[in-house]
């Protein structure tokens, strides 16, 4: 008896330890181009981003009535601004992970600084520059009033519960 409880809550343990739900990969995010895309125009997206050229991809869209996003939804958002160069563009995205991840912020969302590098074949693919809960330090956004307090991605999609953290109004979840 006392073995089988040993057992049991050794293999408790180590499943509380395992990462929450969906985790991306670069390879999952390297396949954004096949996915819905919504073409922003040059609208800026928020006070944080520049605007011109704003591109949003989503991995799967939400089903009718959905109050949230599906676990394992990623979302990929690229601002070319004025440049040709790909290498160049600001790319972010999100990959809802599920579960407590990220509770304190937007709830179930990773967030991921990408760069697009050069391939063989002429295309470019996401390099995972950072992932988590926030930017590493000296990443982050410059508040908007020049206060000089840095920003997370928490600080705006953290506030957006209504819509599953999710900002931007081709992703409102009322109009799926």
């Amino acid at each position: 008896m006392l073995r089988r409880l040993l057992v049991a809550s050794l293999l408790f343990g180590l499943a509380g330890c395992a990462p929450e739900g969906f985790v991306a990969s670069e390879a999952d995010l390297a396949t954004y181009a096949g996915w819905t895309r919504f073409d922003r125009g040059d609208q800026p997206v928020g006070p944080e981003h520049p605007a011109g050229g704003s591109v949003v991809y989503v991995s799967r869209l939400p089903v009718h009535g959905a109050t949230a996003f599906a676990e394992g939804t990623m979302i990929v958002r690229i601002t070319a601004g004025a440049s040709p160069d790909p290498t160049t563009w600001e790319v972010h995205a999100m990959a809802k992970r599920g579960g407590d991840y990220n509770a304190a912020g937007a709830r179930g969302w990773e967030f991921f600084d990408l760069e697009l590098e050069p391939s063989a074949d002429g295309s470019y693919r996401p390099h995972i520059e950072w992932r988590g809960e926030s930017p590493p330090e000296g990443n982050g956004y410059e508040a908007p009033d020049g206060g000089g307090v840095e920003l997370s991605c928490n600080h705006c999609h953290g506030a957006a519960v209504q819509n599953d953290s999710v900002l931007g109004p081709e992703l409102d979840l009322t109009t799926f």
